[in-house]
């Protein structure tokens, strides 16, 4: 199955991924607090960070290596053997750091928490597996059953009155349920790990891991700042307005984790024109949403959070509309941070991330404490761009970057279109109702798709991914 086809299928099945997510928060924030929800986040968040020690990007080494090998059994063996020991070994750090040195997390989901890490690494090295063998979108298909399972389990424990516990007991069996039904699809079979591979992995992962944390810390920092130094309320406002930006960027991450194992296949084979035209083709896809998100947070974004969470979430109109211009360069980060790695330039790539991680955390630690969640957000933003540039500039040094200027013009020019046409519309009729701001984000939708499909060449782009989905 071609890379576009693949990412297609993706983008349907991740589609639906994000409608039961939001409509699981968006029944959950009529439920439970700020509070009880922020909760939840937090705990979430302070568990992607200490997972990317857990996982030390053992999983991506381990899909690199398994798309470009013929031995695919013995390096997936030694991957799953190395996550294992560093998952039991994170936990128990994790233990005594809480314990004896400081208590971020309360004690009473400590249990919780180690269950957590170890399941959701297992899941990961799964998903990392269907994507190495070119099925990502069967790993898609069981990420969205498990955003259902979330769901069914979450609102059960809820009911009977367990609230943020019971959200966190429905994310962790959502993993412990679907990672038996990863285990049987796959074709790769468990052998005996050996330390040859092992060792190979580990080299690889040392740098791949910096990478890792970087897109992470991304988005965990500031979560995890604002919920240390400020309320879990106000993580749970943030992480709605956060959220809601993302879903409207999943195109992008589903890019770039695709194109991944296309291009590191492509490399192994010494095939430059291959990795040449994956890039160019994934720059093609990859804005088409970033620039109508930002100009519609701008003007509906307060409105739409308030429509599908209730007010108590809103937040400064300010704040998701810096979150939705962050996006635009987390885009173009994501796909070149991807693409480095992919050609074997782990070391290239966590140099790049480095610089980007430290410029993420002084300015997390210097605005929130000062300006909240909206410093938060410009920290973001701010650290996306830094990343895009350093990222573009190391990777053209290996491969010829090819933007298609004119496309990008008709996407920032229909961004725009669409965004007076919101802006005359909205002054000339007012938000007073919900149902007004359903037919603004429609309208603004369809009007950002005809201009965009008055194109050609986009026109030509999306045709093209609807026929390879469909085949």
């Amino acid at each position: 199955m071609s890379s576009l086809a693949n990412i297609g299928r993706q983008f349907l099945l991740k589609s639906g991924s994000q409608i039961v997510s939001l409509l699981t928060i968006m029944y959950f924030t009529r439920i439970l607090s700020p509070e009880q929800l922020g909760q939840y986040f937090y705990f979430e968040s302070l568990l992607g960070m200490v997972a990317i020690f857990a996982g030390f990007g053992i999983s991506g080494a381990t899909e690199k290596y398994v798309s470009e090998k013929s031995d695919r059994s013995l390096w997936f063996s030694s991957g799953l053997f190395l996550i294992i020991c560093t998952s039991i070994a994170i936990s128990a750090l994790f233990i005594i750091f809480n314990s004896k040195v400081h208590e971020i997390l309360s004690s009473q989901y400590l249990l919780l928490f180690i269950i957590a890490l170890v399941s959701t690494r297992l899941y990961s090295i799964y998903q990392h597996l269907l994507r190495a063998e070119l099925r990502a979108a069967t790993a898609g298909s069981i990420d969205l059953a498990r955003f259902v399972v979330i769901f069914a389990i979450s609102f059960l424990l809820v009911k009977y009155g367990l609230g943020s516990t019971g959200l966190i007991l429905g994310y962790i069996l959502s993993h412990v349920l679907l990672l038996p039904i990863s285990v049987f699809i796959s074709k790769t079979s468990v052998t005996i790990p050996r330390f040859q591979e092992g060792r190979e992995l580990i080299h690889f992962a040392k740098y791949y891991a910096i990478n890792v944390l970087g897109s992470k810390i991304f988005y965990l920092a500031d979560v995890v700042i604002i919920g240390i130094l400020l309320t879990k309320a106000d993580v749970g406002r943030y992480e709605i307005a956060w959220r809601l930006i993302f879903a409207g960027m999943m195109l992008n991450s589903i890019i770039s984790n695709t194109v991944f194992s296309y291009i590191s296949k492509s490399y192994g084979e010494n095939d430059t024109k291959g990795i040449t035209s994956e890039i160019g083709q994934s720059l093609r896809y990859i804005l088409l949403i970033p620039f109508a998100t930002a100009a519609g947070a701008f003007f509906i974004g307060q409105e739409v959070i308030s429509l599908l969470f209730t007010a108590d979430y809103t937040t400064p109109r300010l704040v998701i509309t810096i979150l939705g211009v962050g996006f635009i360069f987390q885009a173009i980060f994501s796909l070149f941070s991807r693409s480095l790695i992919a050609i074997d330039k782990p070391k290239m790539a966590f140099y790049a991330t480095t610089a980007a991680i430290t410029v993420n955390l002084v300015m997390n630690l210097l605005f929130i404490p000062i300006f909240g969640s909206l410093g938060a957000a410009t920290a973001t933003a701010v650290s996306y761009a830094f990343a895009a540039v350093i990222y573009y500039f190391t990777l053209r040094r290996y491969v010829k970057i090819s933007f298609s200027w004119t496309r990008l013009k008709i996407q920032s020019s229909a961004a725009i279109l669409m965004a007076i046409g919101l802006a005359s519309t909205i002054k000339w009729m007012g938000k007073s109702s919900d149902i007004l701001v359903i037919v603004y984000l429609l309208g603004g939708g369809a009007i950002y798709i005809v201009l965009l499909l008055s194109s050609h060449k986009i026109r030509y782009d999306i045709i093209k991914l609807l026929r390879e989905t469909r085949y």
